[in-house]
């Protein structure tokens, strides 16, 4: 099935309204149907606790259909962000991995105290919910976990990949992890590694394999702002390392983004040609509000030695989907 990715007007579900689905992977898929996971900003400025998990599911990544809320009612109120699910054979359960504030303050003279970011799981029967929280709070190697990816590899091994904030000094700084879950996906190993990013506070991980290499791909904090962020390169012959840094196609000689977004997932998908890697990121600032703010999908292209090749803007293109 041929498919057209456009990147140019607000991607919409199957009763008209644009896909108010953001900061969550778009390219699960369950049961023969793809999800879209994310935050429902609708028109608040994305830190208010009306904001909700959302889900969308279609047969062919252009017909999309609003599955509503996936919680079941028992979340805690406050911000939640970056929902990533997960299907465990087994327990027969769907899980659910998400970031959670308990405080939360912008710059300014009124700070209430600092950014108190935890992680926390929920697990459901079916793909779109009801999720019913597990544990807010999971224990990580690190005591404040912001940004995540949920990585499953062949093997079943499970893993995390999340930012570390440390408010410890009068500047925040955050690096990335990458750490090993137990086989029951709801609880840390503790193993883990730490991936060099040369004291850039860096968010957005997302993690993936090809060919037998991983890849972890993040970048700088942007706080939505609307230029984005560049996609720093990592690659590893395992998870837990050792990473070795491969370069930024998302910025220019200039140090420039090339492409406005920031990433939210880097998802593989089969077509009649083989495995293709789609590259999403969140077009902040394109539109009235976060709630109808853009998205674009690209299409990742590597070179003979497995790095990527320089991200470019593409109004339009097109994949050949196996259904």
């Amino acid at each position: 099935m041929k498919i057209e990715i456009d990147n140019l007007h607000p991607r919409r579900d199957t009763e008209g309204r644009i896909l108010d689905a953001h900061g969550g992977p778009l390219f699960n898929r369950f049961d023969g149907l793809f999800y879209n996971y994310g935050v429902r900003y609708g028109e608040t400025d994305g830190y208010s606790p009306e904001t909700d998990f959302v889900c969308y599911s279609s047969k062919d990544l252009q017909n999309w259909k609003f599955r509503g809320s996936i919680w079941d009612g028992t979340q805690r109120r406050g911000l939640h962000f970056r929902p990533h699910v997960m299907f465990h054979p087994a327990s027969g359960k769907y899980i659910l991995w998400f970031l959670f504030y308990e405080q939360f303050h912008r710059p300014g003279p009124k700070k209430p105290g600092p950014n108190i970011c935890i992680k926390g799981t929920a697990t459901a029967d079916h793909p779109a919910g009801p999720f019913t929280p597990y544990e807010y709070g999971t224990r990580l190697s690190c005591e404040l976990s912001g940004d995540h990816d949920l990585f499953v590899d062949d093997d079943g091994s499970i893993y995390l990949a999340h930012s570390h904030h440390d408010f410890s000094a009068a500047t925040g700084k955050a690096t990335i992890r990458v750490e090993k879950l137990h086989a029951d996906g709801l609880s840390s190993t503790g193993d883990h590694v730490v991936l060099d990013s040369e004291g850039i506070p860096c968010e957005a991980p997302a993690l993936f394999k090809r060919e037998g290499t991983y890849y972890c791909l993040f970048d700088q904090w942007t706080d939505r702002l609307k230029w984005g962020s560049g996609a720093r390169v990592y690659t590893a012959p395992d998870p837990l390392g050792p990473w070795t840094y491969r370069g930024n196609p998302n910025r220019n000689e200039k140090g420039e983004f090339r492409i406005w977004a920031q990433q939210n997932t880097v998802a593989p998908i089969e077509t009649s040609e083989g495995t293709v890697f789609i590259w999403a990121g969140d077009r902040w600032r394109t539109s009235e509000f976060l709630g109808t703010d853009l998205q674009y999908w690209h299409r990742l292209e590597f070179n003979e030695d497995g790095t990527i090749q320089p991200f470019h803007f593409t109004e339009r293109w097109s994949l050949h989907l196996e259904v």
